[in-house]
């Protein structure tokens, strides 16, 4: 992966391991879409393409899989609703997802940590933050 997507963001460590984390995230203003998580908390998805299956979280589970085929996305990632963002360090989950309604999940802001991979609809992408 060559290309990089660099953020302006700020630093927090994690609650577990005080890891130094690097984190930026994507504004919700005029903008449609879906994000989410691998299972192993290390890339994040935005799709707009995947707001057409997001009536529930059933026909959005379906969506995901068939868009990650149309998409050639890796199927190491497992990108699913209710998969958590993780600190690299030590894999403590940085997010709420797993109790969140789906609702919430769905309209909420993607976060993203320095080192991770974004993918969108068109490309994948290497975070790097400049953490202020």
């Amino acid at each position: 992966m060559t290309n990089i997507i660099k953020r302006v963001g700020k630093k927090i460590n994690c609650p577990n391991c005080s890891h130094a984390l690097k984190y930026s995230w994507l504004s919700r203003i005029n903008k449609d879409w879906v994000s989410l998580y691998s299972k192993a908390g290390d890339a994040v998805l935005v799709s707009k393409e995947l707001t057409r299956a997001a009536a529930s979280e059933g026909e959005l589970s379906k969506g995901v899989s068939i868009y990650e085929v149309k998409h050639g996305i890796d199927a190491v990632h497992q990108f699913s609703v209710r998969n958590e963002m993780k600190c690299p360090n030590c894999n403590y989950p940085l997010t709420s997802r797993s109790g969140e309604k789906f609702e919430d999940i769905v309209g909420g802001r993607v976060v993203f940590l320095e080192g991770m991979t974004f993918i969108n609809d068109e490309n994948e992408y290497r975070v790097e933050i400049d953490a202020r």
